[in-house]
């Protein structure tokens, strides 16, 4: 990431941290540094009624994601176990 990337990472963190009290959480799988920076933004302009259920939505993708991983991990490393 350029330091230019960076600063606007920490500028809309630090305003968006300031306007809902809470960090801002994205899924970022399949998104373009592109994406997510528009999100941001977008998202720095919702109403706070708006943007919570956004945020825990983010949320439970992510932990579905997490959760796929560690099923997919599971059954790699029992196949791995039986082939030994």
């Amino acid at each position: 990431m350029s330091s230019e990337d960076f600063t606007r990472f920490d500028r809309l963190n630090a305003a968006y941290r300031e306007r809902f009290g809470f960090p801002f959480i994205i899924a970022v799988r399949d998104r373009t540094k592109h994406e997510i920076l528009s999100a941001f933004e977008q998202r720095l302009r919702d109403d706070p009624a708006v943007e919570l259920p956004t945020a825990l939505n983010e949320n439970a993708a992510i932990t579905r994601m997490l959760q796929e991983f560690l099923s997919w991990l599971v059954r790699h490393v029992q196949k791995i176990r039986l082939l030994r």
